[in-house]
């Protein structure tokens, strides 16, 4: 801070000197033209005692404009006439960042080029015309950049003009008010000219005074025929007939703001239109009521769109309340939206919750605390909290619920694109009822059936004794323990006695054996099979009656074959059925062949194919039928009791395998069963043939 004191308090006293002396000499020259005598010694003593008095004015003068000067809140700075600064106050060095020794320093020394030149064209320009100048100034700072509105003047002395002085007020807060004031204003012009909505003003009387037409426009509404009208004057209203518009007339002259005012404005052609009108009054500086500003919005499409929602609703509420069954809808909240007269009927405590905005747990707690639900009951609050959880996330399939009436229910959730969830209550009883009926009609049956089982596995019994004894005393007789026959009749009669008798035996041992498969008493002895072996073995055994029947057999079985995982004696009389069925229905001349494979995912495959008379298609679902004998008008498929492939079949499932059959009317048959096997199989590298005929 350069210090003025010396610089003032000479100015100040030389002229202060100057003044003394013409006043005192003023005063002398009176004082000699009347008496004409010289200064004396006292003169200049009270000379020098008034310069002295002074001079300590001036002093005190100075203390205080140096005080003023150096403290003040404005910028204040001098500068000679050749630009180095005379005088920085405290104010001016902080804005010019607070610089070593500025005096004697010029603008171009503390200030960047382009901030200088502006600065120095200040200061030309005051010198130049001798006048003030008014110059806005920014100056940057660590808060951030600061304006200044900054007065220049020129400071004369004897021989014109020795400077030029500065005096900058801070007007930073001024101009940031003035550009939000700007930023505002453009914003609501903005505003104004995107939005569609209409502008208005009102007077004292609520007459139109101006209306600005925004965006779409209304028949009938002209702003230029609307000055000098009402509201309710436009749109045919009348605040002593209508309601609405009475309402509103007394908001209007009560002076009080509205909001979202909606009224319906009918053509001359009958076409609505719907407005939503907001204003705020105004009043005067002091106090009186100037009437009322505000915007008007055409929401034609938006209630005409409300409209057609309600319509909709109505017809999904009468479509709702058709139903026969109940239906419930909760929205994204859980609240109970809609629920027909069904579904109360059969929850009467969601009337109350629905009007009372409930939820879902409101509906099931009231349920559960009228006892309407017996499987809650004895853990309330476990059920409630399963229940309402199963409910927000319904994706664990239907539900089947008995009421405290005893009534039967499905319920069925499902969640809506919007969050929400749909239930619908099945009314089940009567189903439920049959099937409760159609269980206990099961359980007679299969009493029935087990006593049945039993009666047969007990008769077999009874009757399998005697027909072993008749077959044994057959055998005895053929074979001449008694001596020989003297009718030779006799052998014959004797030998179908025989057959007979094992026929029927045979006959008996399949119904024993299908009574234990449905009595569940089979016993199932796995054992490791060799399939070559029991392949021949069974060809062996039925051999004779195909030579009989002129049926050729043979049989094509790969020598490298895993052993079969099965009971020996159910493979071997699931084999002897399909191979004397394959030679009973094969016709003189035909072939019945017997092949074996290893298939993925099954096993080994034990193949029995005929070229007999085959089986229709529409018979094919009857072959595994108990007692269910096909091709009835030949000889050779009366006999048996057509309990073979059902039990076959059987008997092979209780192996771990099954049976199908495959055939074609005229075509032959194929019969194919499979059991598990003992070690993975290698693929078949060659086959080998047998023939019997």
């Amino acid at each position: 801070m350069f210090d003025i004191g010396p610089l003032l308090l000479a100015a100040l006293s030389g002229a202060v000197a100057a003044a003394v002396l013409m006043v005192w000499f003023a005063r002398r020259g009176r004082a000699a033209g009347d008496a004409g005598d010289a200064p004396t010694a006292e003169d200049i003593d009270h000379l020098k005692a008034d310069l002295r008095f002074q001079a300590a004015e001036l002093r005190r003068t100075q203390t205080l404009l140096q005080a003023i000067t150096v403290n003040s809140p404005a910028k204040i700075h001098i500068k000679d006439v050749e630009g180095r600064y005379v005088l920085i106050n405290n104010r001016a060095a902080r804005l010019f960042g607070n610089p070593e020794d500025p005096i004697g320093k010029t603008t171009h020394d503390l200030f960047p080029k382009a901030v200088a030149d502006a600065f120095v064209a200040h200061d030309r320009a005051v010198i130049e015309s001798g006048q003030a100048i008014e110059e806005e100034e920014i100056f940057e700072t660590a808060d951030g950049p600061v304006t200044y509105l900054t007065v220049k003047f020129p400071i004369y002395d004897l021989d014109g003009i020795a400077g030029v002085g500065a005096i900058g007020t801070d007007i930073t807060r001024r101009k940031q008010a003035e550009e939000a004031l700007l930023d505002r204003e453009e914003q609501f012009r903005d505003f104004s000219q995107a939005a569609s909505d209409w502008l208005f003003e009102l007077d004292e009387h609520h007459r139109y005074k101006q209306v600005y037409a925004r965006g779409d426009t209304v028949p009938g509404y002209d702003p230029e025929r609307m000055i000098g009208k009402t509201r309710w004057e436009i749109a045919g209203g009348d605040p002593e007939r209508d309601d609405i518009w009475r309402r509103h007339k007394a908001t209007l002259d009560a002076h009080e703001p509205f909001q979202n005012f909606e009224y319906e404005y009918v053509d001359s052609t009958g076409q609505s239109h719907f407005w939503s009108v907001s204003g705020v009054p105004v009043f005067s500086g002091k106090g009186a009521f100037r009437g009322y500003r505000g915007t008007a919005q055409i929401i034609t499409e938006r209630k005409l769109a409300q409209r057609k929602l309600a319509e909709s609703e109505n017809r999904l509420r009468q479509a709702v309340e058709s139903l026969s069954e109940g239906f419930t809808l909760y929205d994204a909240d859980d609240r109970l939206v809609i629920a027909n007269e069904r579904a109360i009927s059969i929850n009467p405590a969601m009337r109350e919750v629905m009007a009372e905005g409930g939820t879902y747990e409101d509906v099931l707690r009231a349920n559960v605390r009228r006892g309407h639900i017996p499987d809650a009951v004895g853990r309330e609050e476990e059920f409630i909290k399963w229940r309402v959880a199963r409910h927000k996330n319904p994706e664990d399939g239907e539900i089947v619920r008995r009421f405290a009436d005893g009534r039967y229910y499905v319920l069925n959730e499902t969640k809506t694109p919007e969050g929400g969830i749909a239930l619908t209550f099945f009314d089940i009883t009567d189903l439920k009822l049959a099937e409760q009926q159609l269980r206990e009609a099961k359980e007679q049956a299969e009493l029935a059936n087990r006593a049945k089982t039993e009666f047969l596995a007990n008769m077999s019994h009874e009757l399998r004794t005697p027909l072993n004894s008749v077959i044994g005393f057959s055998d005895a007789l053929l074979a001449g323990v008694h001596g020989e026959f003297a009718n030779p009749s006799a052998r014959e009669y004797i030998s179908d006695i025989k057959r007979s008798g094992e026929h029927l035996l045979q006959l008996i041992s399949d119904i024993l054996d299908v009574s234990k498969v449905e009595a569940g008493i089979v016993q199932v002895s796995p054992e490791d099979i060799d399939i070559g072996h029991e392949i021949d073995v069974c060809m062996s055994m039925v051999a004779e009656r195909a030579a009989r029947g002129g049926v050729t057999l043979d049989a094509a079985v790969p020598n490298d074959l895993p052993s079969a995982s099965a009971d020996p004696r159910h493979f071997k009389q699931i084999l002897l059925n399909l191979l004397s069925n394959a030679v009973k229905f094969t016709r003189a001349e035909g072939r019945v062949s017997v092949s074996a494979a290893y298939e993925d995912g099954r096993g080994l495959v034990v193949s029995v194919t005929d070229t007999g008379i085959g089986i229709a298609a529409e018979d094919l679902d009857q072959v595994f039928e108990p007692f269910v004998q096909l091709g009835a008008g030949s000889h050779r498929a009366s006999e048996g009791t057509g309990l073979g492939l059902s039990l076959a079949r059987a008997l092979a499932r209780l192996n771990g395998g099954d049976l199908i059959i495959e055939s074609e009317r005229g075509q032959g048959t194929t019969a194919r069963f499979w059991c598990p096997i003992v070690y993975p199989a290698a693929k078949p590298r060659r086959r080998r043939m047998m023939a019997s005929e």
